[in-house]
């Protein structure tokens, strides 16, 4: 049987701190990789951006070197629009890491705060205690210096 000063959840509350580290690990990496999701999308669209201006600079072109870059630019909108859907994929990974966390303090700030609670009935049943040893001996003391009656 467990001791009335052991807080019984102790082990359980560990666990909780340990989901709690590994779910705020899962959080970094997820928006880590969304940040990078988001560079690639920048750096696609900046190149779509460029080759868009080479298609519309002025100047004499023939119609059969437009066409390649037509083509470019329409493999880079096909790629924009895939690096698009990751970066929602990925910036919805993040919130769902993100509610997960909270969900995962929260549970060990509850399990905290009974901790505390079981600590102070400890010292309040200790302060008790104490208190009821000292009025003994006080009792005791009192009985003792007493003249006896007969």
């Amino acid at each position: 049987m467990a001791s009335p000063r052991r807080f019984r959840l102790e082990r359980l509350l560990e666990l909780k701190a340990k989901k709690e580290q590994a779910l705020a690990i899962q959080l970094g990496s997820a928006e880590a990789a969304a940040r990078a999701a988001k560079a690639e999308q920048d750096a696609l669209a900046a190149m779509r951006e460029s080759g868009a201006e080479d298609l519309s600079a002025e100047g004499s072109r023939r119609v059969g070197d437009l066409r390649p870059l037509a083509e470019l630019l329409d493999r880079l909108d096909d790629r924009l629009d895939a690096q698009l859907a990751h970066v929602r994929h990925a910036e919805k990974t993040v919130d769902d890491a993100q509610r997960l966390l909270a969900v995962a303090h929260q549970e060990r700030r509850v399990l905290d705060r009974l901790r505390e609670k079981h600590a102070e009935r400890v010292r309040t049943t200790d302060a008790q205690t104490d208190q009821k040893t000292m009025d003994d001996v006080a009792v005791a003391r009192f009985l003792r210096s007493r003249p006896s009656e007969l």
